[in-house]
């Protein structure tokens, strides 16, 4: 029989990734994924920072990591009815907009929104995407 601890062995427990790696692997990966590189995680960095800043109650990383678990679950219900009808998903745009849908965010601004859309415009520029 296969002994993994003895019985002095303390219980193996595992902590959560922290956030900000978690969606730093998330956003490499997309990146990758999509043909776009940000070697020096330029781009990436301003993602964290926009997310992290004080202000921010909401709208931070905690609620940008729970919309990208959301948008996977969603992804995989519809990639599987795409298949099934014949039709070819593909989700990345999706992705980007969830990364950037709150990266400008001013209490009381009326063009959060248009702000961080143009953001992401300059940032997927920057990327290389086209």
């Amino acid at each position: 029989m296969l002994k993994l601890m003895d019985e002095q062995s303390p219980p193996l427990t595992f902590k959560p990734i922290p956030e900000r790696l978690r969606l730093s692997m998330r956003w490499l990966e997309l990146c990758t994924s999509a043909g776009l590189h940000d070697e020096r995680k330029v781009e990436l960095q301003k993602l964290l920072e926009g997310y992290s800043q004080p202000h921010r109650v909401y709208h931070n990383l905690t609620h940008l990591l729970a919309v990208i678990l959301r948008l996977d679950r969603l992804a995989d219900t519809a990639i599987r009815e795409a298949q099934l009808r014949g039709v070819f998903l593909e989700p990345t745009a999706v992705y980007f907009a969830a990364f950037f849908h709150d990266i400008f965010y001013m209490i009381g601004s009326a063009d959060n929104e248009e702000q961080s859309a143009l953001i992401a415009e300059e940032s997927l520029r920057v990327l290389g995407a086209s």
